[in-house]
């Protein structure tokens, strides 16, 4: 071997132990802080975040959960089924590029069935069992729990078409309750049946925003106690 060689080989190997050296602290960090996070939070509009406070917001405070110790993968818009006609989203590509986690063991998903209400049930189903399928491949040490929280104001809105439209799609959103938990039921996953009827109360005009259908701050207060409770009652935490 001549010299020219015996050095490139050389350098070659110093830069080797050199990216082993540094790469291990990194790769040893990340573990540590993914493995710090146990519990995933899945939703709608219904969910997501707002400055004031969103659903999740005021639940992780009950429940005792540092930012570290949670993921909240909530979007306004989305269901199961991706519809062009209203623009809601299909969750499952938010879900495609996410590596399997082994730290995770909880997952609570609280989407739909607003924004596929209109969706036949055999399209539903399909799609409902494509995404429980991959939630269950990327947390395959996960309790999973589902809940319902929605519920329409029983005040009248300022548009009367809008009005009947909402009362109409609730009136399809109850009737399928049943279904939505036999759907779970089939995953083993836990149906929090406490929690879906937490706004429909007498004079819940407080508990809604102006639309009539998302929560107000009182309304995702509301939720958000009824959900820590439902989720301790089954021992989730």
């Amino acid at each position: 071997m001549n010299a020219g060689k015996g050095k490139i080989i050389r350098t070659m190997l110093i830069a080797a132990v050199l990216l082993i050296v540094t790469a291990y602290p990194v790769q040893a960090a990340y573990k540590k802080r993914t493995s710090k996070c146990s519990w995933v939070f899945v939703g709608d509009s219904y969910i997501t975040h707002r400055k004031s406070g969103g659903v999740v917001d005021f639940l992780v405070k009950k429940m005792g959960l540092s930012p570290e110790n949670y993921r909240n993968i909530s979007y306004s818009g989305y269901g199961y089924v991706g519809k062009k006609v209203d623009g809601t989203k299909s969750i499952m590509p938010a879900f495609a590029g996410i590596r399997q986690d082994i730290h995770i063991r909880k997952v609570l998903i609280m989407l739909g069935p607003w924004n596929d209400c209109t969706v036949p049930k055999s399209q539903l189903k399909a799609a409902m069992n494509r995404f429980f399928d991959r939630l269950e491949d990327i947390y395959p040490n996960a309790n999973f729990y589902y809940a319902i929280p929605h519920w329409h104001a029983n005040w009248v809105l300022s548009d009367p078409a809008s009005e009947s439209e909402a009362v109409a799609y609730q009136d399809i959103v109850m009737k399928r309750i049943p279904w939505y938990k036999s759907v779970c039921k089939a995953h083993g996953i836990k149906f929090l049946t406490d929690v879906t009827n937490v706004l429909r109360r007498p004079n819940n005009e407080k508990y809604f925003s102006d639309d009539g259908h998302h929560p107000s701050y009182a309304g995702r207060k509301r939720i958000a106690k009824r959900l820590a409770k439902a989720l301790k009652a089954a021992g989730a935490y």
